[in-house]
């Protein structure tokens, strides 16, 4: 099952960009330009591939938002 699109967070560095799962999985990843074939193609297709960086015993962030007026993403993760 999909999340839903509004649950994504988007990264970017204004050069690259990716989208981001609630349960912190880079799930949509092009490099090393954004119209270029994607490295990481979960948000399509479940067998696409991924990328998580996390603990170990967690999958889902407690708490994720953005910093008021700037786009910087924090999220929350309790093990």
């Amino acid at each position: 099952m999909f999340p839903p699109i509004a649950d994504y967070g988007f990264l970017s560095n204004c050069e690259q960009s990716c989208l981001v799962a609630p349960d912190g999985s880079v799930e949509w990843l092009c490099l090393p330009r954004p119209d270029s074939p994607s490295v990481f193609g979960a948000l399509l297709d479940r067998a696409a591939g991924l990328f998580r960086f996390g603990p170990g015993e967690t999958r889902v962030p407690q708490h994720r938002r953005y910093v008021p007026g700037t786009m910087h993403g924090i999220g929350k993760l309790v093990v």
